[in-house]
């Protein structure tokens, strides 16, 4: 079959030693995974009477094959719903099931949990703190999910976890991915429940993993690892993630069991029939409204962990001597500062490769469907510093207002989304640092069609890492949350740290990392390394004093903290700019 082609295609890709890691945008290969399958079955039989032809061509000789042929997609269709029009889930449609954002969690997963020659280096165990990139990036996937809901009015994650394993399972969900009459994934009906025998292994998984952070010892093959803080680094945090996840291989992981993947095992085959659910795979997993409800869950188990670490003391968060003013943000329209505007663009388009459609035909398909995009803006402030030349990694955080945590159920570390991470310089005297949102460390940089990757292969025009790392990130597009047609307020809130002294961005090519979308997709050790040695997330991945992030900006003494910042900004989202719904 075509998907089994692709599929051999990708671990030939990940195995050989002498073809490189390059991964094309698996929107444009695999479709199917993305889009409903009325739309496919419209792509090819479009295309199909488009061309008047079988047979497939030599595509790199045909220059009229990268151009495309149109195919639009209402996602408020009937046909391509899949959720009724009635169910409080369905709001996200936009994110949840939004192609780039699905692609985002697939092209990670390959980078990250790469299957390839175990001791190669792009194997994913040559990444550097791999399992905190684990923790970290769906950490922040929570995050995002948690402001999209309150900007279309629904309540924060629920987490999925054992008081909630042997009571039924709603809404149910359908993604209606599949060629005609064959389902590609099965769907999920309301009401399902876990098998007890799953119940049980889940349990058992989840008490071993508590134990071990209470007794603050990991203990993997013949090795330890305190589970601690120290010298500025989270020293327990990288392994905590591997074994949650599942990572560590079973002959050295015999303890600690199968939690994150077999909880996505379990829920993919909530139907118990044939097929799997989209939870089974990391294309689309993300689709499911239980997927950000069980990484909740994973997500407060590490909350356990890091609480046991305590607050920040002022010998973290100080910077002395370097204070921060006059932070703003401004779109590149005319508007006020600090007003960024969303909107649904109905003009994006993604270019489709699929075998499906080149079989029947010279011309890939251009989809065009409706996706969250926002108006760029850049971060401005400036750093006063009574220092000698010195250098400090910025990170900025949105956090929305107005929100009260009445309960332990959500923190502010599950609501604040880190937008960039960067280096920067400072001379004695005032700095003015501007920095464009475009450039942000945890954006995708570039996402190549098969055509473009086949093309600049030919010229050589691209190197080996640049095809392995600039398609992973976040969406650009979806840099920011959806926001409000009223206008929704968030804060945006900048923390200045001091490098530690072993800090790799002491000595990284920043020139480099620029280029890369580091902070989201990380720096092998051959590369370096991460540059910030600094837990991933500080100083928002513990929960703060008082629950607050303001508590922060003041010292133990009572006195403000001056290399922190915030400013108000609101996100006004407009559902139809050129009226084209």
């Amino acid at each position: 079959s075509d998907e089994m082609f692709v599929d051999s295609v990708y671990q030939v890709i990940q195995k050989r030693t002498d073809v490189g890691f390059i991964i094309p945008s698996v929107v444009s290969v695999q479709p199917e995974d993305f889009f409903p399958g009325a739309l496919i079955d419209k792509g090819v039989e479009e295309s199909s009477r488009s061309s008047g032809r079988t047979g497939r061509k030599k595509r790199q000789a045909d220059p009229s094959w990268s151009r495309g042929r149109p195919v639009e997609i209402d996602w408020h269709q009937e046909e391509y719903r899949t959720m009724p029009e009635w169910e409080p889930e369905g709001r996200l449609w936009y994110f949840n099931e939004d192609p780039l954002v699905n692609a985002n969690h697939f092209h990670w997963h390959q980078v990250l949990s790469s299957e390839a020659e175990f001791g190669s280096r792009l194997h994913s165990t040559r990444m550097d703190r791999r399992g905190e990139m684990f923790y970290f990036m769906h950490k922040q996937l929570l995050c995002r999910i948690n402001n999209e809901r309150l900007s279309v009015g629904l309540n924060l994650t629920n987490s999925f976890g054992p008081d909630r394993w042997s009571q039924p399972v709603y809404p149910g969900y359908d993604p209606k991915l599949g060629r005609a009459s064959v389902q590609r994934f099965a769907p999920r009906p309301a009401g399902a429940t876990l098998l007890p025998l799953w119940q049980r292994e889940m349990r058992k998984d989840l008490a071993s993993v508590r134990q071990a952070i209470e007794e603050g010892v990991l203990v993997l093959g013949r090795q330890q690892t305190r589970m601690e803080y120290r010298n500025g680094r989270d020293m327990g945090i990288s392994a905590l993630g591997n074994i949650v996840e599942s990572y560590v291989p079973s002959y050295v992981n015999s303890r600690y069991g199968d939690l994150h993947n077999l909880g996505h095992t379990c829920i993919g085959n909530l139907h118990k029939g044939s097929g799997e659910g989209v939870m089974n795979s990391p294309k689309v997993g993300m689709r499911d409204p239980l997927f950000s409800q069980w990484h909740k869950f994973t997500d407060d188990l590490f909350q356990e962990y890091k609480r046991k670490l305590g607050f920040y003391q002022d010998s973290d968060l100080d910077f002395p001597g370097v204070s921060v003013t006059n932070l703003t943000l401004q779109s590149v329209t005319p508007e006020s500062p600090n007003s960024l505007t969303t909107y649904l663009d109905h003009r994006a388009q993604v270019q489709l490769n699929s075998l499906d459609f080149t079989s029947v035909g010279s011309s890939s398909v251009l989809v065009k469907y409706s996706r969250l995009n926002h108006v760029p803006f850049t971060y401005t402030f400036t750093v006063s510093s009574s220092l000698p030349p010195t250098r400090g990694m910025v990170r900025i955080f949105l956090i929305p207002a107005d929100v009260h945590l009445s309960s332990d159920d959500v923190d502010v570390t599950q609501l604040a989304i880190e937008m960039d991470r960067f280096q920067v310089s400072l001379t004695r005297g005032l700095n003015s640092i501007s920095r464009r949102s475009a450039d942000s460390s945890f954006v995708s940089k570039r996402r190549d069609t098969l055509y473009e990757l086949q093309t600049k292969l030919m010229w050589g025009l691209v190197t080996e890492d640049q095809f392995n790392w600039a398609g992973c990130g976040w969406p650009k597009e979806m840099t920011l949350p959806r926001g409000s047609e009223s206008g929704k307020l968030f804060r945006v809130f900048l923390v200045l740290s001091s490098l530690l002294e072993s800090d790799a961005a002491h000595s990284a090519d920043w020139r480099e990392l620029e280029q890369t979308s580091w902070s989201w997709c990380g720096v092998r050790k051959d590369r370096g390394g991460m540059p910030d040695s600094r837990p991933m997330g500080f100083p928002l991945d513990r929960p703060p004093p008082g629950g607050t992030w303001r508590s922060l900006t003041y010292r133990e003494d009572g006195s403000p903290r001056s290399n922190l910042a915030y400013t108000n900004v609101n996100i006004t989202f407009l559902p139809d700019p050129w009226g084209l719904a």
